[in-house]
């Protein structure tokens, strides 16, 4: 399983990661940090046409340009999947005890986020994403003392922070990475 170093301090001390892989016209990096229990996330993405702008304002999260996360503990079953699009919506789906729910509005506007557009062109569009996630609060972690490590994987336009070996679906647990908190 691939590991990726998650290292406390502010995310413009972080180097950015480039999602995977790096073919055709999209481009997206990741930074990652943490503070005790919350993981902060940096999110840009360099693609050819913003969709929220031309074709795809009221479609769903992950129909519209959009970024997302999936994330769970060590040795559990439960996971947490979230999707952010660049129109600002957001959607959740948790998975525990073999069920399946979507996250609760409420919660979803509980994470701090900000989303913005820093170019939007004929030649392209680049926007970022950045927020930070309460690990505690999700149930992710038990303990806010570091070391601590959760499985998962990232996602930018269909590019990777992980590259699965079976199918390109970054909500399946074989291609997910371990995050190793110090």
């Amino acid at each position: 399983m691939e590991e990726y170093l998650v290292r406390k301090g502010t995310l413009e001390q972080m180097l950015p990661c480039q999602l995977l892989p790096c073919e055709g016209s999209i481009q997206a990096s990741l930074r990652l940090c943490h503070e005790r229990d919350r993981l902060s996330f940096r999110f840009v993405v360099r693609e050819p046409v913003l969709k929220r702008m031309c074709c795809h304002h009221n479609d769903q999260v992950f129909e519209d340009s959009h970024v997302g996360m999936c994330l769970a503990g060590m040795h559990d079953d439960a996971s947490l999947t979230l999707g952010f699009s660049a129109a600002g919506w957001a959607m959740g789906i948790l998975r525990r005890d073999g069920g399946v729910s979507l996250v609760e509005e409420t919660l979803l506007a509980g994470i701090p986020r900000k989303l913005e557009i820093l170019e939007n062109h004929l030649g392209g569009c680049k926007w970022s994403l950045t927020g930070s996630l309460d690990l505690a609060q999700w149930e992710l972690v038990t303990s806010a003392d570091a070391p601590f490590a959760l499985r998962g994987n990232f996602v930018a336009e269909g590019l990777l922070l992980f590259e699965p070996a079976v199918p390109r679906h970054f909500e399946n647990p074989s291609g997910w990475g371990v995050l190793r908190f110090e």
